[in-house]
């Protein structure tokens, strides 16, 4: 039947053959809407595992892919926080992303934090798979985001560099920790500090009894905090001294390496006789 059917549409109906050409000049005449562009990225490594010689022809494809998202529907600046839709005109509006621009599919552990604009809105990579991204035929496409990168983009946000928003504040700490402990070697954990703000109020304290509103939340610069575990009592009214807050969920040693202060160091003046 299958032979059958090759031979009408071949042979008897003439009806020509689709080429890349013809696939390649479809999307560069259109926009695809934001499912159209998760059914493309779903059916090519299936069109690519039965014909092998269309995937050398991958990166053209993705030259000329523009697609666009409603912003009720995306994240803002993949910032983690919700675009608010305050009207009918703004629900309306859309915008043209090239997919060339796109060159990182993001670890699960990143989708929910502020994320570069060359990775993948996450909302639109859930609906199209970090495993369907991961197929050796995306390999020339996309690559998994580097922590680096990454961590070079986050030290410039908002949330490390003002220490805001809060919620934002304390997940990046918490993640940017964890990857600092796994990390091998001094030398390895030395570069990967070099790379965070630590000279700016990022690091979230606890404010002490004696503190005008001691819910606030307050941010400082890691070289004036102390860590959780540091016992104060001893300089309680020599002056005052802010411990990391315990809301914060890293290491000591990854306080200690940014700069947090074990016990204070008090100087101590000889008297003259």
């Amino acid at each position: 039947m299958l032979d059958n059917a090759q031979e009408y549409y071949s042979l008897i109906a003439n009806v020509p053959t689709l080429t890349m050409d013809d696939l390649v000049m479809t999307l560069k005449c259109n926009v695809l809407a934001e499912k159209q562009l998760i059914r493309l990225m779903k059916w090519w490594p299936k069109v690519c595992r039965v014909h092998r010689t269309m995937e050398r022809s991958g990166l053209r494809l993705k030259e000329v892919i523009r697609f666009e998202i409603a912003p009720k529907d995306r994240l803002a600046n993949n910032s983690g926080i919700t675009v608010p839709v305050n009207n009918a005109d703004d629900a309306q509006e859309t915008k043209v992303h090239r997919l060339e621009s796109i060159l990182y599919f993001t670890p699960a552990m990143l989708l929910d934090l502020p994320l570069p604009e060359t990775t993948f809105p996450p909302a639109l990579q859930k609906a199209i798979g970090q495993k369907t991204l991961e197929n050796s035929v995306y390999s020339d496409w996309f690559a998994p985001l580097p922590f680096d990168i990454w961590t070079s983009f986050i030290s410039q946000h908002s949330c490390l560099i003002e220490g805001n928003p809060k919620d934002i504040n304390m997940a990046v700490l918490a993640v940017i920790g964890k990857y600092f402990d796994s990390l091998e070697g001094q030398q390895a954990k030395r570069r990967f500090v070099e790379l965070l703000p630590t000279n700016n109020p990022c690091i979230p304290y606890d404010c002490g009894d004696n503190e005008s509103d001691s819910s606030k939340y307050m941010t400082d610069v890691p070289k004036e905090l102390y860590l959780p575990s540091s016992d104060l009592s001893a300089f309680a009214g020599v002056g005052v001294f802010h411990k990391v807050s315990d809301q914060l969920k890293v290491s000591d040693a990854f306080l200690t390496a940014i700069g947090v202060v074990s016990q204070p160091v008090l100087m101590h003046v000889a008297q003259p006789s």
